[in-house]
């Protein structure tokens, strides 16, 4: 039996690290990927993305959404100066 307050094996910080590590690589991929690539319990993951590393769907849904204006930006733009939209894209990329 574990002490009180102690994490359980797989949700050391060898584990975490690992997790962290799938999502930095792909930051589209499923709890169910990353456990079945852990060989982790789906749960275990779970917590692991929630509790210890802090993610939640919103923060990808929102970056997501984000790139989406982005494109919708640029293709306004590009359609309302075609010659300036190189340049002023080059700009903000740069």
């Amino acid at each position: 039996m574990e002490a009180s307050g102690r994490p359980s094996s797989s949700r050391t910080d060898i584990n975490t690290a690992r997790v962290e590590e799938i999502i930095q690589r792909d930051r589209r991929v499923t709890v169910r990927e990353t456990a079945s690539e852990l060989d982790l319990s789906y749960g275990n993951v779970q917590r692991i993305v929630t509790d210890e590393l802090r993610y939640s769907k919103s923060d990808t849904h929102y970056r997501f959404q984000f790139g989406i204006l982005l494109i919708v930006m640029f293709v306004i733009l590009y359609y309302v100066d075609q010659i300036g939209f190189l340049e002023i894209g080059a700009q903000i990329l740069s």
